[in-house]
């Protein structure tokens, strides 16, 4: 291609060009062009400027806004509560500054043997269940390790998980004696437990459901035979999705 070529294609697209911008202005046109992508894009210089690098807080302030509040706030509990084990066993340093696996497993399996309330009862499956995720979401932001360890991993934490499994099944048989025991006694708080605990097994109710049962809610037939109506809520109306719950 020779040179009068190329003279005469930048010459013919400047025409175009020009030719398009005043049909665009003409007053009451119908004429419309899509817009080349390339002229945008050679006319960068004389855009305003789109974007600008973010600062740290600013990536810092978008990455802590996916956390949860309830979560970090259970993790600090419990770190707070581990820490305490530390300095009251006279153990140095703190969870994340342990190098060693087998180390780390021993003082965990310690600490929860140990773990207990302030004033001296043990803490309910569900809490210790946190305490279990608290610290293995603590250690796995901070440990010192290269490859942070994962004490939920039950195959790496053997030990750990069966010292756990144990004691939440301990705390489990003790809340049930408990409850054999208020059930026998000749109190108004054992009628209650009485109360809840026929309900709890012979409506089959979930978990929570005899709060909310209401005087109208039972009745007693010409037979003598006892009747529990609870209306269905919209989240747990039954069906396929519920399979546990009693319905109306």
């Amino acid at each position: 291609m020779s040179q009068d070529d190329l003279n005469f294609m930048t010459a013919t697209q400047l025409y175009d060009l020009r030719l398009h911008k005043q049909i665009n202005n003409l007053p009451n046109s119908d004429i419309t062009f899509d817009e080349d992508d390339n002229v945008d894009l050679n006319q960068g210089d004389n855009e305003e400027i789109r974007f600008v690098a973010p600062s740290q807080s600013d990536i810092n302030d978008t990455i802590n806004y996916a956390g949860v509040k309830n979560t970090s706030h259970n993790t600090k509990t419990w770190v707070n509560t581990i820490n305490k084990y530390f300095k009251d066993t006279n153990l140095m340093g703190d969870i994340t500054q342990i190098n060693d696996y087998s180390e780390l497993e021993t003082i965990l399996i310690n600490f929860f043997v140990a773990l207990k309330k302030k004033d001296g009862q043990f803490y309910a499956p569900k809490s210790i269940h946190n305490c279990y995720c608290g610290i293995a979401r603590h250690l796995q932001m901070n440990s010192c390790q290269n490859s942070k360890p994962n004490i939920l991993d039950k195959n790496q934490f053997s030990h750990l998980y069966s010292t756990i499994d144990g004691k939440i099944k301990l705390v489990q048989d003790q809340i049930l004696d408990k409850l054999i025991k208020n059930l026998l006694e000749d109190t108004p708080t054992s009628i209650t437990y009485c109360v809840y605990f026929w309900l709890s097994l012979l409506g089959g109710f979930r978990v929570g459901d005899v709060k909310w049962l209401k005087f109208n809610h039972v009745k007693i037939d010409a037979d003598k035979s006892l009747k529990i109506t609870i209306p269905r809520e919209k989240n747990h109306a039954g069906g396929l999705k519920n399979l546990n719950n009693s319905g109306q």
